[in-house]
């Protein structure tokens, strides 16, 4: 019930709910239409970790305001991951974010698996995963796995693997901590562009 609510209000299908969405769920659902201000209490109050929008877990926290319950439901582990956005590499973990695509990332793991994110808004346990092999600053990717807010793209027949080329230099300012990678031009529609 509480994932077709938050499924119904994300309008846009991203995986998460904007404000706007958000006004239009309550709206529906609530007998008194909201004021902008009560709208914006509402919105701080759910968007717990100030990115400007509210993703599941989020959702959860707020419909139930109880954190051992969103624990129960959610599982400890993902009511605690926080999103792309905010993931700091563990040992054997590089970051990349894509040159052409800045809201992306790609975590790589030293077992030769991978997650990929195409907007960090999201959880990498919500995104791609797969295996990739390595070639010098090539990477070829496959998934195995797309999860609840990944697309396989709308491509006549999509290419599911890809190369991509990793930047060797760290990235400075709001990416720092990231690598930067190379996108092939002609990806489009694809898992790697939704």
């Amino acid at each position: 019930m509480i994932l077709k609510v938050f499924m119904e209000a994300d309008a846009n299908e991203n995986g998460t709910i904007e404000r706007e969405e958000l006004k239009t769920i309550m709206n529906a659902i609530s007998a008194d239409t909201l004021s902008d201000e009560q709208l914006d209490t509402m919105f701080a109050e759910t968007d717990t970790d100030e990115d400007g929008s509210v993703d599941y877990g989020e959702w959860v926290a707020w419909v139930f305001e109880d954190k051992e319950l969103t624990v129960q439901m959610l599982g400890e582990e993902y009511a605690n991951e926080v999103k792309a956005k905010a993931y700091k590499p563990a040992s054997g973990e590089t970051l990349y974010v894509p040159e052409s695509k800045a809201k992306a990332r790609l975590l790589l793991r030293e077992d030769q698996t991978f997650s990929y994110v195409s907007s960090f808004s999201a959880r990498f346990s919500e995104g791609v995963q797969g295996t990739y092999s390595r070639e010098g600053q090539q990477i070829t990717v496959s998934p195995t796995h797309f999860g609840e807010f990944s697309d396989i793209g709308n491509a006549e027949e999509p290419s599911l693997v890809f190369t991509l080329t990793l930047g060797d230099q760290p990235l400075t300012g709001k990416n720092e901590g990231c690598f930067s990678m190379t996108v092939p031009e002609d990806v489009e529609n694809c898992w790697l562009d939704c």
